[in-house]
């Protein structure tokens, strides 16, 4: 009986195609064109360890991927890679809540702050209050500092 339209591995065994040549060797098809492409041989091909990757966190936890490191966290996966590209560190880039924009920022003293948001809370502000003196041309330190109290305010009976 003669096979026609199988493949044989580097041992001679044969296979009706290289899906189930793969599959009984325990790596995905795409694993073996691409390695055979890389000019890997046959046996090579076939028998090589698939490569495991893994991310770890700021705190040492491995993840067997971004997605993985980033659903533990509930951030999007395009919202960390887009904080990585942009130079925030890794811890910033996970903890930061999800809509929260993260911009980093300076205030007059020289700290910085992974966002807006995160600068006016440590000056016990709302970010609203924030932008809206900017953008009356008030000079940043006024803007982060200044406390309006009743004092200011003048009262007048009606």
């Amino acid at each position: 009986m003669r096979r026609t339209n199988g493949v044989t591995d580097h041992l001679g065994n044969y296979y009706p195609n290289d899906r189930e040549m793969c599959a009984a060797y325990g790596i995905k098809q795409t694993t073996y064109i691409k390695r055979l492409s890389r000019g890997s041989t046959k046996e090579e091909a076939l028998t090589s360890k698939v490569r495991t990757y893994t991310v770890t966190d700021h705190q040492g936890i491995q993840y067997k991927s971004n997605r993985a490191m980033c659903k533990a966290y509930n951030i999007p996966v395009m919202t960390f890679l887009n904080r990585i590209k942009n130079g925030f560190s890794l811890q910033d880039s996970l903890t930061i809540p999800a809509g929260t924009k993260a911009r980093r920022t300076e205030d007059h003293k020289g700290n910085v702050y992974p966002s807006i948001e995160i600068m006016c809370k440590a000056y016990d502000i709302s970010p609203s209050t924030y932008r809206a003196r900017r953008r009356r041309g008030w000079p940043l330190q006024k803007a982060l500092e200044w406390k309006q109290s009743l004092k200011n305010k003048k009262m007048t009976e009606v």
